[in-house]
C-alpha cells in the first residue's frame, strides 16, 4: 500500500473523529469554556489549532507546548504568549452581536459601565456573600477540575491516535497477510507439482519394470529353443521387443526431469527458505533488543526503600518524565539500524537521516550518550556525543560499529566566532599515530572529553611565514590543560611539512615529551630554509579559508569549536 494513501486515510479518520465530537467554535476545545476578552482569549498555535489562554498556559512545559489535537510540539515565543486569534474573536463577536472591547473601553469607563466581553461574565452577586477563603477554595477546586478535564481530553487524543494507528496497522497487516498467502499458495502449487511428478515417475517406473520382466521372459525363451524354426522366430521377436524397449527408455530419459517443474520447485524452495531465514533473523534481533531494553530498565529502577534512607541519592536522581500512551508507543516502534544500512543509504534510512532521526549510542561510566548522524551535501556526519536523549521514534546504532578505530579517516571541526556563521573544517588524519587515534576520540567524545565548545587559545607568528593557531585544551582553554587520553603520544611515526593546513602536535613549554590534547594548524607556508614541522598527523582537506579568517579575529579566544565529529561517508 502506498504510504501516502495510508497517511491520507489516517488524516481522514482523524478529521472524522474531530467532526464527530462536535466542537463549538465559541468554546475552547480543552476546557469547554467560552472564549472571552480577559483570561479565556483565543490564541493560535503554529499548527493552526486554537485554545484559550488559560489552557495554553497550563500546557507549557520547559518552554514548549504540545498541541492537544495533533501532538505537535511548539516552542513558546520570546514574548511568552502565542498570538491572539483576532479572526476568531471577531467571528464570535459577530455571532453574539457584541462590539470589540477596544472600541467600548473608553466609553465604558467614561460612563461608569463595565466593558462587555466575548462571553457574559458569571454573576458575582451570589458570591459576594461568601468569604474570601471559600472563594479561594472554589477557585482552587475549579482549577483542579479544569486540569482533570484537560487530562481526560489529553487521554482521548492519545487514544484516538492509538486507535488510528491500530486501524492503519490492521490494513498493513492484511496487505502483508495477502502477500504471505500468495507465497503460501505458490508453495502449495509447487508441492502439487511435486506430487504430480511423483505420480508420473511412479507410473513410468512400473512400465519400465514390466518391460524388464518381458525381457527376462524373452531371455528364458531364447535359452529354451529346440528347433531351427523356433530359433528364427525367437530371434525376430527378441529383436523387435528390444528395439521397442530401447526407444521407450530413451523417450522416458529425455522426459525427465522436466525443466519448468524442477525450476518452479527450486524457486519456491529458495524463496521460502529465504523468507523463513529473514523472519528468524528479525525475530532474534527484536528479542535481543527487547532483552537489552528490559535489562536497562531493570538497572535504571530505583530501590524505593534504599532511596528513602539515602537523601543524597534521592536528591540527585532525576525525575522520570511522565509516561503516556504515545510515548510508550513511540518507544516500542523505535526503528533499528545496522552499520551497513548507513553506508547503503537505502530510501528508508535516507528518510530517517533527512528527518534528523538517526543517532549513534555509546555508554561510558554507566551513562548512555547519543551522537546525531546527519546527511549533508551527500556526506554522512557523526556529531559529538551529547547527554540529551534522542527524539521519539529515532533509530539508533552502536557508535563502535560506525566510528573508525584508527586513521586514516576524515574528521570535522565546526568553527564559529562573533558575527559569523559556522565554518566546517575537514581534517584528514593520514598516518595511524597515537595523536590521530586520540584526535578521533576527542572529536566524538567516546572517552568523555571532547573538542566541542573549546576555543583557540594562541596565535603565533601573526602575518609571517609559519603563522599558526593552537587549540584543543578541553580543560582550561589556555594551553595549560588538555590531559592526554593515550600514553606515549610521541612514539608515533609522524610526518614533516612546511605547507599551510598541516595539523601538528603542540606541547607545553619547551618540553617535547609533554604531549597532550592540544593541536596546531599552520596558517601560512614555512620558508624553505626554515625547519619543517615534524609532528604532523593530519592536514586540512576543506575549510582552510575559514581557518584563515578565524586567525584574523582580534581575540583568538573568540573562535569556538561549536561542534565536531567524524565523517562516516563522503562522495
Amino acid at each position: 500500500m502506498d504510504p501516502a494513501c495510508k497517511g491520507g486515510k489516517a488524516a481522514d479518520m482523524e478529521a472524522q473523529k474531530d467532526s464527530d465530537k462536535g466542537y463549538n467554535p465559541e468554546e475552547c476545545p480543552v476546557c469547554i469554556s467560552a472564549f472571552d476578552d480577559v483570561m479565556q482569549r483565543p490564541r493560535n498555535l503554529p499548527c493552526g489549532h486554537t485554545f484559550c489562554t488559560s489552557c495554553i498556559n497550563g500546557l507549557k512545559e520547559l518552554g514548549h507546548v504540545t498541541c492537544p489535537n495533533c501532538r505537535l510540539v511548539h516552542v513558546v515565543p520570546d514574548a511568552g504568549q502565542f498570538p491572539i486569534s483576532y479572526i476568531t474573536e471577531d467571528f464570535i463577536r459577530r455571532l453574539r452581536g457584541t462590539a470589540p472591547a477596544s472600541l467600548l473601553g473608553k466609553a465604558g469607563k467614561d460612563a461608569g459601565e463595565p466593558v462587555p466581553s466575548l462571553d457574559m461574565q458569571p454573576d458575582v452577586k451570589g458570591a459576594e456573600c461568601l468569604s474570601r477563603a471559600i472563594r479561594s477554595m472554589l477557585q482552587e477546586q475549579e482549577e483542579k477540575v479544569l486540569a482533570t478535564i484537560r487530562g481526560c481530553q489529553e487521554l482521548q487524543v492519545q487514544l484516538d491516535h492509538y486507535q488510528t494507528s491500530l486501524g492503519v496497522w490492521g490494513e498493513q497487516q492484511q496487505h502483508l497477510e495477502d502477500r504471505l498467502q500468495t507465497l503460501v499458495d505458490r508453495s502449495k502449487g509447487a508441492r502439487l507439482l511435486v506430487r504430480q511428478e511423483e505420480a508420473q515417475v511412479e507410473d513410468k517406473r512400473k512400465q519400465v519394470q514390466q518391460g524388464e520382466q518381458q525381457q527376462h521372459l524373452m531371455l528364458r525363451r531364447l535359452r529354451s529353443v529346440t528347433s531351427r524354426q523356433e530359433a528364427f522366430e525367437a530371434i525376430d521377436d527378441a529383436d523387435l521387443l528390444a528395439d521397442q524397449e530401447s526407444q521407450r527408455t530413451q523417450a522416458w530419459q529425455e522426459m525427465f526431469p522436466k525443466v519448468p517443474t524442477v525450476a518452479t520447485i527450486r524457486k519456491m524452495r529458495v524463496t521460502s527458505r529465504a523468507a523463513l531465514k529473514a523472519v528468524q533473523t528479525m525475530e532474534a534481533a527484536l528479542d535481543a533488543k527487547n532483552m537489552e531494553e528490559n535489562t536497562e530498565n531493570a538497572e535504571g529502577t530505583v530501590d524505593t526503600e534504599g532511596a528513602c534512607g539515602d537523601d543524597e541519592a534521592e536528591t540527585s536522581a532525576p525525575a522520570a518524565p511522565p509516561s503516556t500512551i504515545l510515548t510508550r508507543l513511540e518507544a516500542l516502534l523505535a526503528p533499528t539500524l545496522e552499520a551497513e544500512d548507513l553506508y547503503l543509504l537505502m530510501p528508508p534510512t535516507r528518510s530517517l537521516l533527512e528527518a534528523g532521526l538517526v543517532f549513534a549510542t555509546h555508554t561510558i561510566e554507566g551513562e548512555k550518550r547519543y551522537a546525531q548522524v546527519s546527511l549533508q551535501d551527500d556526506c554522512l556526519y557523526l556529531h559529538s556525543l551529547q547527554d540529551q536523549r534522542p527524539p521519539p521514534r529515532a533509530a539508533v546504532v552502536p557508535i563502535d560499529e560506525v566510528v573508525p578505530v584508527a586513521p586514516p579517516c576524515l574528521v570535522f571541526l565546526d568553527l564559529t566566532w562573533p558575527d559569523s556563521p559556522p565554518c566546517r573544517v575537514l581534517v584528514r588524519l593520514i598516518p595511524d599515530t597515537p595523536l590521530g587515534r586520540q584526535f578521533i576520540w576527542l572529536c566524538t567524545g567516546e572517552r568523555g572529553p571532547c573538542y566541542a565548545n573549546t576555543t583557540f587559545f594562541h596565535l603565533k607568528y601573526s602575518g609571517q611565514p609559519g603563522e599558526r593557531v593552537s587549540g584543543g585544551d578541553y580543560e582550561r582553554n589556555n594551553g595549560k590543560g588538555g590531559s592526554p587520553l593515550l600514553p606515549d603520544l610521541d612514539k608515533g611515526d609522524y610526518r614533516e611539512s612546511r605547507r599551510a593546513g598541516a595539523v601538528h602536535a603542540v606541547w607545553r613549554g619547551d618540553d617535547r615529551s609533554n604531549w597532550n590534547s592540544n593541536f596546531g594548524i599552520l596558517i601560512k607556508d614555512l620558508e624553505e630554509e626554515g625547519d619543517p614541522v615534524d609532528t604532523v598527523f593530519g592536514e586540512i582537506e576543506a575549510g582552510m579559508e575559514g581557518v584563515m579568517e578565524a586567525a584574523k579575529q582580534y581575540y583568538i579566544t573568540d573562535v569556538v569549536v561549536k561542534d565536531c565529529g567524524v565523517v562516516l561517508w563522503a562522495e
